[in-house]
This record gives structure tokens, sequence and C-alpha cells, in this order.
């Protein structure tokens, strides 16, 4: 009960610091762009061809969730085995809940064209995502309550490698878009604490995920500032297929994150 607090704490804190962030990213960009600048700062970074830095960034993520079978038939009235199901038991939902999280990592840049970067930005992500169970019974398993949460909480070391498609630089602004693909490998060593096979519910060890999304290089005399948003789609079923009524209640699992980067190079 304690940790569930610690975190919706974190939760909230981390809406806070997302939202002055933004704020922040739509105060600077037409600033910067609207003011006179009399010389181009930090001229000698785009002519390099290798270029290396490190990156924060605060993320929205969730699982996006689809029902079994056995799940279907219970809240459409009727069991797999054609048996009627009771009113009561038709009562009930299986949904993700998103949280927030934070990673972390370094760039590397290397310079194909002069408006088209490839990078890689290996880092490591900490994560909390869940799924509410809502219901009094599900699949024969009794919920406590009517209501129950089941999370999964993971480190990933994430290995994104993606093109960037640049604008010429107009004094000291660059905008872009930016896509590619990132492999994310769990390195956390908690799989096997849940012991208990009527109360197991577990998340894959790794993920394959589309990402794509779009940012502004700002350029400063010593350094380029670079804000991003970037959406990012699991491909990967992150659902342990276990025999517990949790795990049996739902078919597939994959991954949803929006992310603001703040980037520095």
């Amino acid at each position: 009960m304690a940790f569930t607090h610690i975190w919706n704490k974190r939760d909230l804190r981390c809406k806070k610091v997302i939202l002055a962030a933004v704020l922040l990213f739509c105060f600077i960009l037409p600033a910067t762009g609207q003011k006179t600048v009399l010389r181009e700062n930090y001229t000698k970074y785009d002519q390099k061809k290798i270029r290396f830095g490190f990156f924060l960034a605060l993320n929205k993520a969730r699982y996006k969730v689809q029902h079994s079978r056995d799940f279907t038939d219970q809240v459409s009235g009727q069991s797999s085995s054609g048996q009627p199901v009771p009113g009561d038991d038709r009562k009930i939902a299986v949904q993700a809940f998103p949280s927030y999280n934070f990673s972390l990592g370094f760039i590397g840049n290397l310079k194909l064209h002069d408006n088209i970067d490839f990078r890689f930005l290996p880092g490591v992500g900490f994560y909390r995502r869940g799924v509410e169970f809502v219901g009094s019974d599900i699949l024969k398993k009794p919920i406590k309550g009517g209501r129950e949460e089941k999370v999964v909480e993971s480190a990933m070391v994430e290995l994104p490698f993606l093109f960037k498609f640049k604008s010429n630089r107009r004094k000291n602004v660059r905008m872009y878009f930016i896509g590619g693909f990132k492999q994310s490998i769990d390195v956390t060593n908690d799989k096997d604490e849940q012991t208990d096979p009527k109360e197991i519910f577990r998340g894959a060890s790794s993920d394959f995920s589309i990402e794509y999304g779009f940012g502004a290089d700002l350029y400063y005399p010593f350094f380029k500032f670079g804000p991003e948003i970037r959406f990012s789609h699991g491909v990967n079923n992150m659902l342990v297929p276990d025999q517990s009524a949790y795990a049996r209640a739902i078919n597939r699992m994959t991954t949803h994150t929006v992310t603001l980067l703040l980037q520095f190079e």
C-alpha cells in the first residue's frame, strides 16, 4: 500500500514535469525563431561527420490489450462450452492503465547528408505498466473488492536505430522528423518471484517497436538542444501465457508509449 502511494506521488510529479517541459518547448521555439540573430551559433556542429551527446526522457506508457476468447464469451453471456454465464459475472472489464516513467542514455549521430542523419540512442528505461481487472469474477477467479491491479515493472535496456530527416537550418533553429525501430531487453531478475500459479501475471523479457516523432534543434553557442516528441508502438506480444485467470483473460498485450526527450549534443 505504501509503495502504491509513493508511486502515485511520483506519477503526479512526472505529470507536472512533463507539462512544464512542453510549455517550455512551446515558449522557447517561437522566441528563438523570432529573435533577431546577428550570427549563427555553433556552426561547427553541422560540419562534423560523427557527433555524440546524451538525453533525458519522460514518457507515458501503457499496454494495449486484446481480450481472449474465453473472456469475450464470459462477457457475451455464454461460455466456450455453451453454458450460460450468470449475469453478475458479465459485469466485468479488463483494461490497461497508463503510468509515467523515465529513461536516460547516450546519443550517437552519423551524418549521411546535409538533411539526413542516422542515430543510435542506447539507454535504460524504468517502466511500470499495468492492467486493471474489474468485476466479481473473471474466468472463475474471484476478484476481492471487485477491482484488482496487476503491475509489470521492468528496467529495459533500449537500443533505438533511427533516421532523422532535417529541414534546412534557419538561423539557430532546425525542424525535423524521425523514424525507425527499437529493440528493448528487460534486465530485471524478478521474473521468478511470483510463485502462486493462480496469481501470476508476467510480461515478456524483450520487445520490438516501431518509432516515429518530430522535434527541433536549437543551436546555442556551445551546444545543441533538441526537444523531441516520439511515439512508440510495440510489435511483440508482451504477455507470458501462464495459466492464471489473469493471463487467460488476455490474448495479446502490446506496448504503447509517448515520450518527451530532452537531448543535448
